[in-house]
């Protein structure tokens, strides 16, 4: 079991995206964190992945400067392991046809420095937006403030 747990990691995966948002209403910090907390519940991710995630930080509560390491370091080409699409990925999942539910923004997983995440209108991959980790949610014009959605990739 050990020998095919390394094969596994070690061979080429493939990229499994969400069809669907797994929340809306949420952060950046807060999609990321339960990207975390789906890892550590996942069966199929090894223990001592877990056991490294712990170790750096990286549980349901991590600290905001955790989510920007795991996101952007610890998670890009790991197998098994849930995060935000980055934004090539998205481009591409819309433009194959593969995001068949959306809010009116979601997140993604690139950053452009430390104080901006990116987020992207789902009506088409050239209406992007930029917006502070601190902004939680944007005005919705009827009166009432929304979240941003996410949808959950990992290498499987």
């Amino acid at each position: 079991k050990a020998v095919w747990a390394l094969v596994e990691e070690l061979l080429p995966g493939t990229l499994w995206v969400a069809p669907s948002l797994a929340a809306t209403k949420i952060t950046w910090y807060d999609a990321v964190r339960k990207c975390i907390e789906l890892t550590h519940a996942a069966t199929d991710v090894l223990a001592s992945v877990k056991t490294d995630m712990t170790a750096k930080g990286y549980t349901a509560t991590a600290s905001d400067s955790n989510c920007i390491a795991y996101q952007d370091t610890y998670a890009p080409g790991r197998k098994k392991v849930y995060r935000l699409l980055t934004e090539a990925e998205w481009i591409d999942c819309y433009n194959t046809g593969r995001l068949n539910s959306h809010s009116q923004y979601e997140w993604v997983g690139d950053a452009y420095g430390s104080s901006n995440r990116v987020l992207r209108r789902y009506d088409s991959p050239s209406s992007q937006a930029n917006d502070s980790p601190s902004k939680d949610y944007y005005y919705g014009g009827d009166g009432n403030y929304y979240g941003y959605g996410f949808r959950l990739a990992r290498i499987v």
